[in-house]
């Protein structure tokens, strides 16, 4: 099962930046290409959202 470090890992990103690109954290300021990014890598490892916890979609 991938977790956040696996993401972190594999974008060079840290774990609090990838949880809340993928919380879809509103108080969070990222680049746009960092949540694209973090949201890619997230799908090609297979990352299960929970989906009634985010407020984003992983598509």
């Amino acid at each position: 099962m991938v977790n956040l470090g696996d993401i972190a890992k594999a974008t060079g990103f840290s774990k609090a930046t990838v949880s809340r690109v993928l919380s879809g954290d509103p108080s969070f300021t990222a680049k746009e290409s960092t949540r694209h990014r973090v949201i890619q890598v997230a799908n090609e490892l297979g990352y299960a959202l929970r989906t009634s916890r985010s407020s984003i979609p992983l598509t």
